[in-house]
């Protein structure tokens, strides 16, 4: 008779082998990466996958909000400094409407006003982003705020030139044309100053913004 003799014991020891090794294959894997495997919760990997994704996008999401407040903080100083000018401006406008005032003096008012006139225009023109203009044409810039792609903020622009604001023509030579150009100054630094609150009030938004993307980030991350 023929028999077959079988070593059961050591297929079970060749099992057991096997299936340690593989346990310290995984363990090492995770020790390495210091992340949960596939293996361990299937489940669980579509929900990693998209928090990845929500991480991922909010970080770009706080890079361009920070671009806008860049952006905003720019168009607050050139915005300050043409409220400088304009101001400067309306001094010499009082000065050659003072009936006191030679007619010498007038023309060097003059003189004088209109070398503001193109300084108003050269602050304007200056702020630049990525060669959009700031403060030379009314307009907007959008900027992505959240993981959404409909999450988004537009950014105004304005255009602050002497055209833009009323004073092309407007000169202060003579007592007649200080007083007019007075009264258009007078408007310019009233739309400028608007133009300051609106540029405040969007960073503040944008700063909050920001605050509340930095705190969505930390809870993203953890749960990652």
């Amino acid at each position: 008779a023929m028999e077959i003799n079988t070593n059961i014991s050591s297929i079970f020891a060749a099992n057991s082998l096997q299936s340690a090794n593989s346990n310290i294959s995984d363990s090492v894997k995770r020790i390495s990466s210091g992340l949960r495997l596939s293996t361990d919760d299937p489940s669980s990997i579509g929900k990693a996958d998209r928090l990845k994704a929500q991480i991922v996008s909010l970080a770009k999401a706080n890079d361009s909000v920070n671009n806008g407040i860049g952006a905003l903080q720019m168009m607050d100083s050139s915005l300050t400094e043409i409220s400088n000018i304009l101001l400067s401006m309306k001094e010499l406008a009082v000065s050659s409407s003072n009936a006191s005032s030679a007619s010498a003096d007038r023309t060097a008012n003059d003189s004088a006003y209109q070398a503001l006139l193109t300084s108003l225009d050269s602050a304007s023109k200056l702020p630049t982003l990525g060669g959009t203009s700031l403060l030379n044409s009314a307009s907007s810039l959008v900027y992505r705020v959240g993981a959404a792609s409909t999450d988004t903020f537009s950014v105004s622009t304005y255009n602050t030139g002497y055209s833009a604001l009323g004073l092309t023509t407007t000169k202060v030579d003579d007592a007649t044309s200080a007083g007019t150009a007075e009264g258009l100054i007078d408007t310019a630094i009233n739309t400028v100053a608007a133009y300051q609150a609106k540029v405040g009030g969007q960073m503040k938004v944008l700063q909050s913004v920001g605050n509340v993307i930095d705190s969505v980030t930390t809870g993203a991350t953890s749960a990652y």
